[in-house]
């Protein structure tokens, strides 16, 4: 290689600075094109609902080995039902309280999509010793997740037509708990909204405070549509897009403020805003890079667990991360040549008021004395983190782990009160009962009926068992 070409080839800019100028020459179009994929990917999506499947299996456990012996021999849809739960203080033997009740569960079962209800008055196990509280089950001929949520609403409407001032009546299961997934978003507007407060203390303006949070809204509401439009085809758990909600805002955010804070440092140098963006993303923007690579080399890794629910939330954080780092890298310089002249004004005159109040201190001065000092100062400031982290983490030492149930949903909803009202009436297991699965083998007729009852029979008579119901044998026996 001659001279003058090692010369041109040492100083051709690198693809992080070939990407910047790109955006920003053509800023027009890279937002263009970021608007028109997020409103063609959840156009396809309107159209198409979503397919979110909910795979809780456990390859190789007890757990699943039942399930599956379940599902075998016709007991698919053993979960499929709702608890239409009655309390009165008065007692629900009352006549008046039971014709109410009667009349309100003949009206539920000439429902759509209910197969059949049973009564609380059939079975004294469904009434709680103290006759106030009691539950009737409707059991549905689709999958709980299957259920449209208006004939849901339906069956809720109908059941609480029966409420008078001493009766009340609330819906419980797996199909009542959609109703609950209707009413979330609040927690992630209240973060943005705190985020955005953050910002623009640290900026100065509402402008410059904002831009991180759109690249990290398109990057996520890109990503989220594209998996509802995957969910047809992969096994992605419903829950998974408000993990992408959770994470796409944190990283995005991130990724945006790392090349915007240099961006704005570059401008304070007394730098262009073309050339302050060129170094932010040459810089700042390496960083997003191999940070955003070894987040998704890491959650790609979740994939080898072999859990189907696992892996599809990992593919789909991947994604978001992925999508979060290419706005960062391609949308957020087109968004600053924008508005950059705007932000050096803006930028070179808060500092000029600064050094004019405070003359001979540079910015981030306190923080390099915090570094200094740190520097200077190890093993003390070891010893502090740790202490801090130590005890921000204490609490994980008395987490208990679980499943989510109807008491992790808001204490408003019908499914939460008819969960505390189970649990008031028959105490808190009734909301976490043991499933028992009884192989009757190769005797044929209904082999498994004399062991199961067996089982049921040694069950009851066990230490922290409150109650057995009867066995239910398959048609197969």
């Amino acid at each position: 290689m001659s001279a003058d070409s090692a010369a041109r080839a040492s100083t051709r800019p690198g693809v992080f600075v070939r990407i910047a100028r790109f955006a920003q020459r053509r800023k027009l179009a890279a937002l263009g094109a970021w608007v028109a994929v997020l409103a063609g990917i959840w156009v396809a999506a309107s159209m198409t609902g979503d397919g979110y499947r909910d795979d809780v299996s456990l390859p190789g456990t007890q757990s699943q080995h039942a399930a599956d012996l379940m599902t075998e021999h016709g007991f698919g849809r053993a979960g499929d039902t709702l608890q239409i739960v009655f309390h009165s203080t008065g007692g629900l033997g009352e006549p008046a309280v039971r014709k109410r009740v009667e009349s309100a569960l003949t009206d539920v079962d000439r429902l759509p999509h209910i197969s059949r209800v049973s009564s609380p008055y059939g079975s004294p196990s469904t009434v709680s010793q103290d006759g106030t509280v009691g539950y009737a089950t409707a059991v549905l001929d689709v999958a709980s997740e299957d259920m449209p949520i208006d004939e849901v609403q339906r069956v809720v409407d109908t059941a609480q037509s029966a409420e008078t001032a001493g009766l009340r009546v609330e819906v419980g299961g797996a199909a009542a708990r959609l109703l609950a997934e209707g009413e979330t978003g609040t927690a992630e507007t209240v973060g943005i909204l705190a985020a955005l407060v953050i910002l623009v203390l640290m900026f100065g303006t509402v402008v410059a405070a904002s831009l991180p949070i759109i690249t990290a809204l398109f990057a996520v509401g890109s990503a989220v549509g594209v998996i509802v439009l995957a969910s047809h085809v992969f096994t992605i758990s419903s829950y998974t897009q408000y993990l992408m909600v959770l994470v796409g805002l944190g990283v995005g955010i991130d990724y945006a403020l790392l090349i915007f804070a240099r961006y704005r440092g570059e401008l304070l140098s007394g730098r262009t805003p073309e050339a302050a963006a060129s170094t932010a993303i040459d810089s700042a923007g390496r960083t997003v890079f191999f940070a955003g690579t070894t987040v998704i080399v890491a959650l790609l890794g979740l994939v080898t667990l072999g859990l189907g629910s696992v892996q599809g939330s990992a593919l789909a954080l991947a994604l978001t991360v992925l999508a979060t780092m290419i706005a960062s890298l391609t949308l957020l310089p087109a968004l600053l040549a924008l508005v950059g002249g705007r932000f050096a004004r803006q930028f070179t005159a808060r500092a000029a008021k600064r050094a004019a109040k405070k003359p001979g201190r540079a910015e981030g001065a306190a923080w390099r004395r915090l570094a200094t000092a740190v520097q200077r100062r190890p093993v003390p400031a070891i010893v502090l983190a740790v202490l801090v982290l130590g005890g921000l983490a204490a609490p994980a030492l008395h987490m208990r782990l679980g499943f989510a149930d109807a008491g992790n949903d808001p204490s408003g909803t019908t499914s939460r009160q008819a969960y505390d009202l189970l649990a008031e009436g028959f105490g808190p297991g009734v909301n976490g009962p043991l499933l028992i699965t009884v192989d009757g083998g190769d005797r044929g007729g209904r082999g498994a009926e004399r062991p199961a009852q067996a089982a049921a029979h040694a069950l009851a008579e066990s230490e922290g068992i409150a109650a057995t119901t009867p066995p239910t044998v398959s048609q197969d026996g």
